[in-house]
């Protein structure tokens, strides 16, 4: 598995074949229609619009920065999420965009519906059962791939259907972890979904209160795809090699009160050269508690192709 940076959220198998590399990294939004409203400029330290005036909740007032406040926000919001999508959000459908940067080498965009659905026990200690569907649209070296996985089934093998134009019937069971899965991925089908994302804001945020040099900001309207969205930053301005990212962007959905936007980005490598895209991961079109059912993660589902 590839080192796990703040906040990431997975996108699944890419098998046999490397996709081209004739995307940019800007592509993932300008295939949603949202490159002209995505990204709002860097926040400056004396923006008039920035929210850092102290959170009633947050005890440690007196102990923490202005940006340490923010911090403590953007976690405490993470955390209502995440118990929202725990009592709340059994299940949802998507599109959903990535483009990653595998070895040193920026993967082309990736685009792909998904069905995602979380049973939890009632005992909290327990492990939530989860189910995903996901079918690639493209690139063309994916297109009509589809892969199947239930976290309690099949010794936690995925179900892949290879897709593209080279031998694209072939269907086969793979362990999430193996060289073949993770070609041109970052991260196993296990960190795929909202719920996982959410968990590391929550655990990495925390962590992130203990560092000196951590700036945050936010605006609370930006708009995504044509959706009004909070707009939290948290940028460590200082190079230091046990920290995961330079810069990290989320977006949080204000009516649905989840995140549709994750970037980050690793320090740039001259002085005037702009910071490096790591990962980014957009999910469109969400619609939550849709009723799926037992059938959406049936192999044998007539809309499916795996043989």
């Amino acid at each position: 598995m590839k080192r796990d940076y703040l906040l990431a959220v997975p996108l699944v198998v890419a098998l046999l074949i490397p996709a081209s590399t004739r995307s940019v990294a800007d592509e993932i939004l300008a295939s949603a229609n949202t490159a002209d409203r995505v990204s709002p400029p860097r926040l400056g330290d004396d923006d008039a619009s920035l929210r850092l005036a102290p959170d009633s909740v947050i005890s440690e007032t007196e102990k923490l920065t202005a940006h340490h406040q923010e911090l403590k926000r953007l976690v405490q919001q993470a955390q209502a999420s995440l118990d929202q999508c725990r009592h709340q959000v059994r299940d949802y459908t998507c599109t959903f965009l990535a483009q990653e940067r595998v070895d040193g080498r920026l993967e082309p965009t990736k685009r792909c519906q998904a069905k995602v659905r979380h049973i939890y026990p009632e005992d909290e200690n327990d492990d939530v059962s989860t189910n995903i569907y996901i079918k690639f649209q493209s690139p063309k070296s994916m297109h009509g791939r589809e892969v199947l996985w239930d976290s309690h089934a099949n010794d936690g093998r995925m179900l892949v259907r290879k897709g593209g134009k080279v031998l694209g019937f072939m269907t086969a069971m793979i362990e999430p972890s193996s060289m073949l899965a993770m070609q041109g991925n970052r991260y196993t089908i296990h960190e795929f979904g909202i719920r996982r994302l959410l968990e590391r804001i929550v655990d990495v945020g925390n962590a992130e209160l203990s560092v000196e040099h951590v700036r945050v900001q936010s605006r609370p309207d930006v708009e995504i795809n044509g959706r009004k969205c909070q707009y939290f930053e948290v940028v460590h301005p200082v190079r230091q090699e046990h920290l995961p990212f330079h810069i990290a962007k989320v977006y949080v959905d204000n009516e649905l009160r989840l995140p549709i936007l994750f970037e980050a980005f690793d320090w740039p490598e001259g002085e005037s050269e702009d910071p490096v895209l790591m990962e980014r991961y957009l999910y469109c079109d969400l619609k939550l508690n849709v009723g799926l059912t037992d059938a959406d993660f049936d192999r044998s589902n007539p809309e499916y192709q795996f043989h």
